[in-house]
């Protein structure tokens, strides 16, 4: 291909791009000879191919796609795209959905370190640095990872943090401690962004005893996705200042994701509306992509959506639609499997969720989310008792840290009889909970749990205080009538007569 006078006008670059954006084998292309076609083979053969849903792998060079092989031959026309992406955008050419370079959500696990002097805190701290890495490099579809081989020769050579980054060509490392403790190590991880080497957050988990890793993979599992949301974040601050019209799949998905989730209260609806957009510009980019159609599924099957839609069900059918689109594409994504359970719960098809949980336990006996959700249908289907054992390992588990796990065993042990067992838990997760979970239609409705659990133990001025604190978080809702109408019918007792019975006797009038 020829340039005349070196000059590379605007409707060539747009051509180029959107050769380079297919997501598929370029067919109109012209053939390319190349004297070596073996190597040629093994390239494409060892590459991971592209797609529009999914991002490009770490460290994965453009021209080993597929939709580039057959222009290996016109080098020049790859060096005037980039040159003219840099100097034409004002020109108007329209943005690629993936960009051509990509460091983005881009990390590096760096070894931990253990105690100095410690032969089985340097087995740890290597086993631990192992399990982090698994755990970010199963999660492609938001972050990639570099490999162990190149991070440990990046080590040997550098020290300084911000070189090792450079080498690796990520923008994230995540580094730990090991501290010795008590019942055996305390693990602090930290996430550092690597142009400036700054901290951007910590996390803690626990090794136990002789253990060599956390003995709850979701303890990890937690922490990364608290770091790497934070990097998620720092991502999309980054690309704040592009207009909109400038973003590729990434940004927009990136962009709507910490909008919806950085915002909470009166807030909440404008957040939505403006990640919808974002996404909806996502999808018209790439109709397919994975992320943008997860993000989708998730901002609108949040319960987070009564706190501010007219039509509940307007946001559940877009997020059941994408949730089913996302699942056709992945389905045996843990995380969309979980959502299709929650689903099927708001739909009232308790014994399908039922069974989804038991094969997420089959696929994962330590998923605590899985154990809940099972615990959740149980109580459902009137089967607390069976609920009981469950919910009994996840408190000695979680202890107190999640008020959605406190919540759940008030409710099953309300309904197994065991008042004094629900209020107790009732009382933690309502401490627990902001104020804005304490007004939901759902989570909110702990407080009549606790009601109604000190109403039937004869604690009549406990039942009261309850019922004062829920009346300061849901003003004009102090009927029977009103609270049933006021509860949505995802809350774990909803429509539950012995829960309206106990308010009764807490003095709550029909």
């Amino acid at each position: 291909m020829r340039l005349p006078g070196g000059e590379t006008p605007p409707a060539f670059v747009e051509r180029i791009l959107r050769l380079l954006a297919l997501p598929s084998p370029v067919r109109a292309a012209p053939e390319v000879s190349t004297p070596e076609p073996a190597k040629l083979a093994d390239a494409a053969a060892s590459s991971v191919p592209p797609a529009p849903a999914v991002p490009p792998p770490l460290r994965q060079s453009w021209w080993l796609r597929p939709s580039t092989l057959t222009l290996l031959g016109v080098v020049v026309v790859v060096v005037a795209a980039a040159w003219a992406t840099k100097h034409f955008r004002a020109s108007g050419p329209a943005p690629a959905a993936y960009s051509l370079a990509d460091r983005r959500m881009t990390f590096a696990v760096l070894p931990f370190q253990a105690p100095p002097n410690d032969p089985h805190g340097k087995q740890a701290a290597a086993a631990t640095t192992d399990a982090f890495a698994a755990l970010l490099e199963a999660e492609p579809l938001w972050a990639h990872t570099a490999p162990r081989r190149s991070v440990d020769e990046a080590v040997a050579h550098f020290s300084n943090e911000r070189k090792i980054a450079k080498t690796l060509d990520v923008h994230f490392l995540i580094r730990g401690t090991l501290a010795k403790s008590k019942d055996g190590y305390g693990v602090e991880a930290a996430l550092v962004d690597g142009d400036s080497e700054r901290v951007l957050a910590t996390q803690s988990v626990a090794i136990l005893g002789e253990a060599l890793t956390p003995h709850w993979r979701a303890d990890m599992q937690d922490a990364l996705d608290n770091l790497t949301f934070t990097a998620l974040k720092a991502e999309a601050k980054l690309a704040e200042n592009k207009p909109v019209e400038a973003l590729d799949v990434r940004d927009l998905s990136f962009r709507a994701y910490a909008t919806w989730a950085s915002h909470h209260g009166k807030e909440a609806k404008d957040a939505y509306v403006k990640a919808s957009d974002l996404l909806k510009r996502a999808l018209a980019l790439a109709p397919d992509d994975h992320l943008a159609t997860l993000a989708t599924a998730d901002i609108n099957l949040c319960n987070c959506v009564m706190a501010w839609s007219q039509n509940v069900e307007e946001q559940k059918a877009i997020g059941a639609a994408a949730l089913d689109k996302y699942l056709s594409m992945d389905p045996t994504n843990a995380d969309m499997i979980a959502e299709k359970a929650d689903l099927y719960d708001l739909r009232g098809r308790y014994d399908d969720a039922l069974l989804i949980a038991d094969s997420l336990l089959e696929t994962d006996p330590e998923s605590p989310f899985a154990a809940w959700t099972k615990a959740r249908e149980l109580l459902r289907l009137n089967r607390a008792p069976e609920a009981i054992p469950i919910m009994d390992q996840l408190i000695a588990r979680c202890g107190t840290r999640y008020s959605s796990v406190q919540s759940l065993a008030a409710a099953v042990h309300y309904a197994t009889g065991d008042y004094a067992s629900a209020a107790k838990f009732a009382q933690t997760a309502a401490t627990k909970m902001s104020e804005e979970a304490l007004r939901s239609r759902v989570s909110g409705t702990v407080r009549l749990t606790l009601a109604a659990a000190e109403a039937r133990l004869g604690h009549k001025d406990r039942a009261q205080a309850a019922l004062a604190d829920f009346d300061a978080a849901v003003p004009n809702t102090k009927t029977i009538a009103a609270i049933k109408k006021w509860t949505y019918s995802t809350a774990f007792l909803s429509g539950y007569e012995p829960l309206y019975e106990g308010l009764r006797m807490a003095g709550v009038p029909e």
